[in-house]
């Protein structure tokens, strides 16, 4: 893989910067977020998992109270010393008064219990409705009512799953208990005492009651072929008109419980918690629309997204800032190291602190100096041969010499001597800037002062 280039020390510098501070910060919002949200949804889980088993204790209360209730009424005395009166196949006008007087019983009964519409006795014998708090339905037969043969076959309680009643608008559900005859201590069953439970009432409301579901959570039972029971939230008459046959109703139904993301009967993306409710087979659902409830996840990703830049703006301001004090002292001796480049010699490096960075500055600067000294006397000596190069005259040539050295070495007087071979002496010969009077001769083997140091050491 090619590396990235950079083509300044700042942009590296602003990059790395960036990234060990923003490496961190993202690696711990990612972790944040991954930890809110398996919080988040274990949550949402055991929140649905307690909605479920609260409302399937609810129905199983319900269902209980009903038939503890059934069984109170059933065991009525007044009913159960009637054996001889059920076994009669015809009634006379003296009969009437027993009628009427189970008929207030009944209606006592449901006067007490208002859940129940209707509370009817089928006779054993005449397998008909001997008495009902509905008068309209007494003398009902088996061929009226096909329910009626499933009743007689009881020998304990029964619960008759929702269904269409044709003597109620709507959905209803019926309990069934035996009477037992009092005389012979229970042997004989005289009659079936069945009630009709209004659903509107009371299982309807507690499935209507919704807290702790948000803006799109219900709740559902569904019988043995995966029709719904009660009412929903996204579904109009969707008792027993609706069949849903999806992962969660087909476990509920298979008597399992569970907790499973899945999609609803609108094919909308759900979390769902199911069990089962043995005595009337049903499968029960709490759900909630995914969506609902990953609500505060997308509002926590919208907060740690507003975080990152927030962080990562603050960061890249300081990044920049620090980027830009370490770099300048190294970009400035880079432009001053072009400009060296270019023949610049002049160019010095400001030491603005001690440590490393000052140090190189400083060396630079005696490097220029160093390089600058050793370039002007390059170039004083390419002069100096230059001006000793066709000359005509000894005049003409130490008079062009002693310029061209003043310039070179910024002196303000100079002299030039020539050997007299006879005298063996240095004799003036011409100057410039100096007293001709004072400048005397000397001795060339035995040369005194600078001028002999000089002389005898050829050096400057």
């Amino acid at each position: 893989m090619k590396r990235v280039a950079f083509k300044s020390i700042r942009t590296r510098l602003t990059f790395w910067f960036l990234v060990l501070g923003l490496a961190p910060l993202f690696v711990g919002i990612v972790a944040t977020y991954y930890q809110q949200a398996g919080l988040r949804e274990k949550k949402s889980f055991d929140k649905l998992a307690a909605i479920r088993d609260l409302k399937a204790q609810q129905l199983k209360n319900w269902i209980d109270e009903k038939e503890s209730w059934m069984k109170s009424v059933s065991e009525d005395k007044e009913f159960r010393v009637l054996e001889q009166f059920f076994q009669k196949k015809e009634f006379d006008t003296s009969d009437a008064q027993v009628l009427a007087n189970m008929r207030r019983i009944l209606r006592r009964h449901l006067l007490n219990f208002d859940e129940f519409f209707e509370l009817f006795i089928i006779n054993q014998y005449s397998r008909e409705v001997i008495v009902s708090t509905n008068s309209d339905r007494e003398g009902t037969d088996e061929n009226e009512d096909p329910s009626l043969t499933e009743y007689l076959a009881l020998k304990g309680m029964h619960i008759k799953d929702i269904h269409v009643c044709r003597h109620h608008n709507g959905p209803a559900m019926s309990f069934a208990i035996p009477i037992r005859c009092i005389q012979h201590k229970g042997k004989h069953v005289i009659g079936i005492l069945v009630g009709r439970i209004d659903l509107e009432k009371s299982l309807y409301v507690v499935l209507q009651n919704r807290v702790g579901l948000g803006e799109t959570g219900e709740t559902l039972i569904v019988n043995k072929y995966g029709k719904a029971l009660n009412e929903l939230r996204w579904y109009e008459n969707a008792p027993l008109k609706l069949r849903i046959h999806t992962e969660v109703t087909v476990n509920a139904i298979q008597g399992k419980t569970g907790i499973v993301k899945t999609t609803d009967y609108r094919g909308k993306e759900i979390l769902a918690a199911y069990t089962y409710i043995p005595q009337t087979s049903w499968g029960f659902i709490c759900k909630q629309d995914l969506s609902e409830l990953n609500a505060p996840i997308r509002k926590l990703v919208r907060n740690l997204s507003i975080l990152f830049f927030i962080a990562m703006v603050v960061i890249f301001l300081i990044v920049f800032w620090i980027s830009k004090i370490i770099a300048k002292p190294i970009v400035d001796m880079s432009i001053a190291t072009q400009k060296i480049r270019g023949g610049d010699y002049s160019v010095r490096n400001v030491v603005g602190s001690a440590d490393e960075i000052g140090f190189l500055a400083a060396s630079v600067n005696e490097m220029t100096a160093s390089i600058e000294s050793y370039t002007n006397i390059q170039k004083g000596v390419a002069d100096i041969s230059e001006t000793m190069i066709g000359r005509s005259s000894t005049e003409e040539f130490a008079s062009e010499l002693l310029k061209q050295l003043m310039e070179i070495t910024g002196s303000n007087m100079s002299a030039f001597y020539i050997l007299n071979e006879e005298k063996f002496q240095f004799e003036h010969f011409t100057s410039v800037g100096a007293n001709q009077e004072l400048l005397t001769p000397f001795d060339a083997k035995n040369p005194e002062g600078e001028f002999g140091y000089a002389v005898s050491n050829k050096k400057i």
